[in-house]
């Protein structure tokens, strides 16, 4: 065909397929990096197609031959920068970022893309936890200097994604104090305006709940939403977070207020949504069980799944705790340690619980108080005690609607923080096996599938 055709038309896409079918991997891939020699604007469909190909096979034997076969394209022709296109999103596959990081600042310098290309990086690098990377992403960009269009974004964005690692992991009081001089250094240099209104929230955010300094934090969130000319939406982020740092410090009603005002004024937005839960939420620390049931009901249905999740979770847990009871005071005294928990009186809150467990013996909370112990010492990075807690949960109540949460968790946890990746994996495999419509499951086929050393995306 090729030489009847005289090179008008030479079948790569055609000819793969065949050396597909042949088992001929090698073939079948120089067939699609020759195809992108002759027309790049293939790019996307051979990334496709090599995704079903190589990356979701389950032991990947031909993932490292792609790789070699990628390598000796872009040294082969040095001048097509599809290869390292090819390159990048072979090393994304694989979750590695920092070589992903490397080729991508020789293509973005080569291309005089201004740095694009290194933000986009640096996105999905911090959404997969990959800080370092992420960080490293940011300075390059930042390094271009203020006349750069990605300068600013690129000094917010990095901040943020130092405050995540920092404040995921086992911090010291050191580490928040350089994070708090990190946010002070960068909005002195980038003003206080419109555009670092994200920066102030959350050093707003540091100072009330890491710092012990919420009178400081209301001041920050209140002269930003003093501001003039600034978009309605981002006022409303700053009202949810006044709101959350005036429940921290005990001032209730005029948390209401403000989680009042942006529900009204985004009522069928996610937003609204999420401010409508926290009220809900905040009768529920009151012990007003039935207004706050009625407002999480309608919640269900929101278009945020992660609001309309956690709506679900909290009015069966009133529920299940009001309906058979003759009286309410065991889910008092829970909604009470709630509270003190989300205003980092932790120490109260584990007494208010263990004194449901001794005054309640086998109560129906009994496993949201195990769950939420966990919480607590998670928080507080007593990992073993944590552990212990859903462990509690797996043996004696994995059959209520916090089983498949404690085995998340669990799972979580081995993989994370005692870095056991048999346990973990072992974990993950009883939660798909025990729960097959959890909303973990997604999630946790994925997390498994990576500990066993699968290519996912």
């Amino acid at each position: 065909g090729r030489k009847s055709l005289r090179g008008t038309y030479l079948f790569h896409l055609e000819l793969a397929n065949v050396y597909s079918r042949a088992g001929k991997f090698n073939l079948m891939v120089q067939e699609y990096l020759d195809l992108l020699l002759d027309d790049p604007s293939y790019l996307r469909q051979v990334q496709n197609i090599l995704q079903y190909r190589v990356f979701e096979e389950k032991d990947n034997k031909n993932a490292s031959k792609l790789k070699n076969l990628l390598m000796t394209s872009v040294q082969k022709y040095p001048g097509q920068h599809v290869f390292s296109e090819m390159l990048i999103w072979y090393y994304l596959q694989n979750k590695d970022f920092g070589s992903a990081f490397t080729f991508a600042k020789a293509l973005d310098r080569r291309l005089k893309e201004n740095g694009k290309r290194i933000m986009d990086l640096a996105k999905l690098s911090a959404n997969s936890a990959y800080y370092d990377v992420a960080i490293n992403c940011y300075k390059y960009v930042g390094e271009k200097g203020k006349n750069s269009i990605y300068y600013t974004s690129s000094r917010i964005e990095m901040m943020d994604v130092i405050n995540t690692k920092i404040t995921s992991s086992s911090y010291t009081n050191q580490d928040l104090r350089d994070l708090e001089k990190g946010y002070l250094l960068t909005i002195n240099e980038l003003g206080k305006n419109a555009r670092t209104i994200p920066l102030l929230r959350g050093q707003a955010h540091l100072k009330a709940f890491y710092l012990n300094n919420s009178n400081e934090a209301v001041l920050i969130l209140e002269e930003i939403i003093l501001m003039p000319r600034i978009k309605s939406k981002d006022k409303a982020t700053c009202k949810i977070e006044l709101a959350d740092i005036l429940l921290l410090t005990g001032e209730v009603w005029e948390a209401s207020l403000y989680y009042s005002q942006v529900e009204k004024s985004f009522k069928h937005d996610p937003i609204g949504h999420e401010a409508k839960f926290k009220k809900a939420r905040l009768y529920f620390y009151k012990g007003e069980f039935k207004w706050s049931q009625a407002q999480l009901d309608v919640l269900k249905a929101s278009t945020s799944k992660l609001i309309a999740n956690d709506a679900m979770e909290l009015s069966l847990l009133i529920s299940d705790n009001t309906a058979l009871d003759t009286t309410t005071e065991a889910l008092f005294i829970y909604a009470a340690a709630e509270l003190l928990h989300f205003q980092n009186k932790d120490s109260s809150a584990i007494v208010k619980l263990d004194s449901i467990l001794t005054s309640f013996p086998g109560h129906s909370l009994t496993d949201e108080i195990y769950y939420k112990k966990s919480e607590i010492y998670l928080k507080g990075r007593h990992y073993e005690k944590a552990a212990a807690q859903l462990q509690l949960i797996i043996a004696s109540h994995l059959s209520d609607i916090l089983g498949d949460n404690a085995l998340f968790q669990l799972a979580l946890m081995y993989e994370l923080h005692f870095k056991d990746k048999e346990k973990a994996m072992e974990l993950y495999q009883d939660l798909l096996e025990t729960f097959p419509g959890s909303l973990y499951v997604v999630e946790a086929r994925k997390k498994f599938r990576l500990l066993r050393g699968d290519k996912v995306n």
